[in-house]
């Protein structure tokens, strides 16, 4: 069933239903909408897909229910947070995982190439600024408390990484580094050149390290090296 087409009973219907496009509406009730238009079109959608697709829609029912649409297209099977992730030419949370261990290791090189290789292979520049966002509050809940897992959208492998790595800094740097990332999302509307935005982002983010955290990075790659 085409999702254009839903719901058919009464033009009413529409009407009504756009109206939630004019307020936020959370994430859990996103989630059951979704849920209810797979279902009335046939399909099934794993949690996690229904999840991660209400975090990018971010509170707006409209643009969720594109997304949904975008994902549908890919093909008739389940839909899987790797569907989601397809569609919306994200990179996933291993690659943000492998890009940030880079920039708190302060090789910058690697966590730029690591980037580009990505973006070349059709990779969305903003779409990956958002999940970084994304994924940097998630290490702030997580820094908080560990009893806040049910507001982080994660696989439990990645989970595990973004812990460690949330042990391994300060709350002060992951504060500083969402403001970095929020002021290069903004600079980045409407830029011709993203990507040099975002590299300099990673290096706005490194550079959010303290002096003793660097010194301590430092000296953990000199052992690593050596031991290698």
């Amino acid at each position: 069933r085409d999702l254009h087409s839903f719901p058919t009973r009464r033009s009413s219907d529409l009407v009504v239903g756009m109206r939630f496009d004019l307020r936020r509406i959370t994430e859990a009730d996103l989630v059951k909408r979704l849920d209810f238009v797979c279902e009335s079109c046939g399909r099934e959608a794993k949690g996690d897909a229904l999840r991660l697709i209400a975090v990018n829609a971010e509170g707006s029912l409209r643009d969720a229910l594109s997304i949904l649409e975008q994902v549908m297209a890919i093909d008739e099977g389940t839909i899987t947070r790797e569907d989601v992730l397809e569609s919306l030419h994200a990179v996933g949370d291993g690659k943000i995982i492998k890009v940030l261990d880079s920039v708190l290791s302060n090789d910058l090189e690697k966590a730029i190439v690591t980037c580009n290789n990505a973006f070349d292979e059709g990779k969305d520049e903003k779409q990956f600024l958002n999940d970084l966002l994304i994924y940097l509050r998630n290490m702030m809940l997580a820094k908080v408390s560990g009893e806040l897992d049910a507001l982080i959208n994660m696989h439990s492998d990645d989970l595990k990484e973004l812990k460690r790595q949330a042990n391994s800094v300060s709350m002060s740097f992951i504060e500083r580094a969402i403001f970095e990332i929020l002021h290069i999302i903004d600079l980045s509307k409407g830029a011709s050149y993203p990507r040099i935005l975002i590299e300099a982002g990673l290096i706005k983010v490194s550079n959010c390290l303290s002096q003793d955290e660097k010194i301590d990075r430092k000296s953990t790659r000199l052992n690593s090296s050596h031991g290698s």
